[in-house]
């Protein structure tokens, strides 16, 4: 039973306003024409497909991985951060390969990992990582080394690498939330006055969607889109229906119960996370206190489960008991599969990753 309809997706993520005024809005929507309907009794596999696999992370000898803050995929490796404070790099099969484990107060070590990403820089993958106001640099010579930092003079919580030598930055301590900087840490533009209910930090702050990068505005049916062809910030929304919390209704329910406004939002419908899927878009949203996950193409057609608290699908995935690695979307980030964290269900178990590829 459908319940979206897509009406050329791509055309319309390229196309989002990308004025950057920020009393300008656009009714430009990425999901269309959705109706509300029971969910299906799916297996995960299709949902998602039969194209998978299952990574088990091999730790190293006198490390534990501990608690996941992030995990990103680039070339062919796996990195994830732990405990914000230390960065393991696996490879293609789940094999260790390697630690960034330099906290510290010292040259070349860092107070605190905000966020991480990794890069090739001369065919070479560097890792970057946000220190309250550096991001740093490190490069691999037998162990990571920082090879550059760029200062800058507000927090960096959150940051994103453009292929123009520029970084989409979420910012802290300026009345402005996203900066836009180059490689030496000029500013070139800042956008969306600081609201603290968008703010919601989430592991993977901005999503890529074909050439745009989307900046969730906090758990509301909005956000801010950046468009990499033409440089320029705009609005746009997900789905085009009425049921999902509106900016403006975030903003009211702060206003109303303060930081508390977490827990008004059980009460309503709303989007967790979003990815790209290939073609498709996958979302995670809330409905009536379930969280759901769909996942929809451009033919206008669309599969969704409910997974918790009422399961409504077949766990043809996982052998471990617990299959809710469906919400761990949000801690992710690949540039060719759409990625899940696999919890251990004992102590001595492994973390796994789950990962999926469209066809």
């Amino acid at each position: 039973m459908k319940i979206f309809t897509i009406i050329a997706y791509i055309t319309v993520v390229l196309t989002i306003l990308c004025s950057c005024s920020e009393k300008q809005d656009t009714n430009s929507y990425l999901i269309t024409n959705f109706s509300q309907s029971e969910t299906e009794n799916l297996k995960i596999s299709e949902l998602l497909g039969t194209d998978f696999r299952i990574i088990n992370l091999n730790e190293a000898q006198g490390y534990s991985i501990g608690r996941i803050n992030k995990v990103v995929k680039r070339a062919n490796n796996f990195f994830i951060l732990s405990d914000d404070k230390t960065i393991f790099q696996f490879d293609d099969d789940g094999n260790f390969i390697s630690i960034l484990d330099k906290k510290g107060g010292g040259p070349g070590e860092y107070n605190r990992i905000e966020d991480f990403d990794i890069y090739e820089e001369n065919g070479e993958l560097v890792i970057w990582l946000a220190d309250f106001s550096q991001i740093k640099i490190y490069k691999f010579n037998r162990n990571w080394q920082l090879s550059n930092a760029i200062k800058l003079p507000f927090v960096i919580n959150k940051f994103i690498q453009l292929k123009n030598n520029q970084i989409l930055l979420m910012t802290g301590q300026n009345p402005n939330s996203l900066t836009l900087i180059n490689n030496d840490g000029n500013i070139i533009k800042e956008f969306l006055n600081k609201e603290i209910p968008f703010l919601t930090l989430k592991p993977v702050q901005f999503v890529k969607i074909d050439s745009s990068i989307i900046f969730p505005l906090g758990m509301s049916n909005s956000f801010v889109n950046y468009n990499c062809t033409n440089q320029q910030f705009g609005f746009g929304k997900y789905i085009k229906a009425n049921h999902f919390l509106k900016r403006s209704e975030l903003l009211d329910l702060y206003n109303d119960y303060g930081y508390d406004f977490f827990i008004e939002l059980k009460k309503i419908n709303y989007i967790k996370n979003i990815r790209q899927y290939g073609k498709n878009i996958v979302i995670e949203y809330s409905m009536k206190n379930n969280r759901l996950l769909s996942v929809c193409n451009l033919q206008g057609e669309s599969k969704h489960i409910n997974v918790f608290p009422n399961p409504s699908y077949i766990n043809d995935i996982s052998k471990k008991s617990n299959p809710r690695f469906l919400l761990s979307m949000f801690l992710t980030d690949s540039d060719d599969s759409l990625l899940f964290l696999e919890e251990p269900d004992e102590i001595n178990d492994r973390y796994a990753l789950i990962e999926f590829f469209a066809k």
